[in-house]
C-alpha cells in the first residue's frame, strides 16, 4: 500500500519508520526544511518539503494513488483541510487525522475523516476511567486495517520496567514509535530506551499481535 504522511513530527516519523518496516510504500510531506533533510538522510527520497493544504504539492506527492493519507501535523486546520483534499479531489479511499483540541474530534467526523485520533488519548491517563480493565487502547486502523497503532500503560512491577527496548522482544511486525513517561514527556524510542513503571508505549503492530504485544509489555515476574 501507498501511504501519504503530512507532518513529520515524531507521530508522522514514528508511523513512516515502522510501516517502511513491514515493507509499505511511504512519502512524507512537510514544511520544515530541518525534518525534511533529516529524513532524506535516513530514509533517501521518501520527504518532500511541502504544504498539505497545497493541492499541487499533494498532487506531487501521489496523492491520487494513496491508499492511505494521514494528517500528523501540530495543527488541526491543516489537519482537517489535507484530509478533505485527499478525500474530495484525489478520492483516497481512507483518511485518519490526528486532533490536538479533542473538541474538533467530532467536527472532524462530521466533515468525513474516516478516523480521528485525539493527541490527549496518547496519554493513556486521561484514559484511565474509560478503560478501567485493560490497559491497552486502540488509537488508529492501518494499512488496510490489518495494522493498527495502539497505546499500552507500563504497570509497575511488570518484566519489561528498567529494561532497555533493545532486550525486549516484541511480537514480530511490531514497533515502538513512542514513549511517553508519566509526568507527559514524550521520547522517540531507541535501542537504548529504557523503560520505566506507569510508561506509556506506543506501538504499531499487527492486529493478530495486539494480544501479545500486551501481555509482552505488561507481564509480571
Amino acid at each position: 500500500m501507498y501511504i501519504v504522511i503530512i507532518g513529520a513530527g515524531r507521530i508522522g516519523t514514528g508511523l513512516a519508520r515502522s510501516q517502511l518496516a513491514t515493507g509499505q510504500e511511504v512519502f512524507l510531506l512537510d514544511n520544515n526544511s530541518e525534518r525534511v533533510e533529516t529524513l532524506r538522510s535516513s530514509f533517501g527520497s521518501i520527504a518532500r518539503l511541502g504544504d498539505g493544504t497545497n493541492v499541487t504539492n499533494l498532487r506531487e506527492a501521489g496523492v491520487a494513488r494513496a491508499g492511505l493519507f494521514i494528517a500528523a501535523t501540530d495543527n488541526d486546520a491543516v489537519n482537517l483541510a489535507s484530509c478533505q483534499l485527499a478525500k474530495q479531489v484525489f478520492n483516497v479511499p481512507s483518511t485518519v487525522a490526528v486532533v490536538m483540541d479533542p473538541e474538533n474530534a467530532t467536527l472532524f467526523e462530521a466533515l468525513g475523516v474516516d478516523d480521528v485520533v485525539s493527541l490527549t488519548d496518547l496519554a493513556m491517563t486521561r484514559l484511565a476511567s474509560t478503560v478501567p480493565a485493560h490497559p491497552v487502547v486502540r488509537l488508529m486502523p492501518l494499512a488496510g486495517r490489518n495494522r493498527e497503532m495502539v497505546a499500552i500503560k507500563i504497570p509497575a512491577g511488570a518484566e519489561v520496567v528498567n529494561r532497555m527496548l533493545s532486550e525486549i522482544v516484541l511480537p514480530y511486525g511490531s514497533s515502538v514509535i513512542l514513549v511517553i513517561g508519566p509526568t507527559g514527556q514524550t521520547e522517540e524510542p531507541r535501542p537504548e530506551t529504557v523503560l520505566g513503571a506507569e510508561d506509556e508505549v506506543i506501538v504499531v503492530t499487527p492486529v493478530e499481535g495486539t494480544q501479545t504485544l500486551w501481555e509482552t509489555l505488561t507481564e509480571m515476574p
